[in-house]
């Protein structure tokens, strides 16, 4: 796993973080050395690695679910306690939980499935700033291009 750094701060931990002591403050963002984005967070029951989650402004983590609202993040490790911590992806090529076949260069949305995307076109549950960069199937991870992404609850047209 690759070590983040970040501009004017001392961070020194691996993305795989999963920790009950967080060592920085919770919402602290580092990136690595391929320009990568990470934040901090919570944890919550069932996340694995490559699972979508929605943030709050606390740094508590909900795995992404039907009409969700609100920022996205990545896991980079299964921190599956809400007493633990670890880093979640917002920017930068990585990879998300296919709930279903995805196909390469297409618009995500949320899967049916809890804690997964799709490349369906589900009414409501478009995710503005996340798209797949190669094909998966089901229930592998998708290759994605990750920008800050969120879920509004909106369309796609």
């Amino acid at each position: 796993m690759p070590y983040l750094t970040g501009p004017q701060q001392v961070i020194s931990s691996a993305t795989d973080l999963n920790s009950t002591s967080p060592g920085h403050p919770v919402l602290s963002r580092a990136q690595d050395e391929d320009g990568n984005v990470y934040i901090l967070l919570g944890g919550v029951a069932s996340t694995v690695i490559g699972s979508p989650v929605t943030f709050d402004e606390n740094g508590s983590t909900t795995l992404l679910a039907a009409n969700a609202v609100g920022p996205l993040a990545v896991a980079m490790a299964a921190v599956t306690s809400a007493s633990n911590y670890g880093w979640y992806q917002v920017y930068g090529k990585g990879y998300a939980l296919a709930g279903g076949d995805i196909a390469a260069d297409k618009s995500l949305f949320i899967s049916g499935t809890t804690g997964y995307v799709d490349d369906l076109d589900v009414a409501q549950d478009f995710i503005v700033g996340l798209m797949s960069r190669a094909a998966a199937a089901s229930g592998a991870t998708c290759l994605v291009w990750m920008n800050y992404p969120y879920a509004g609850d909106v369309a796609h047209d």
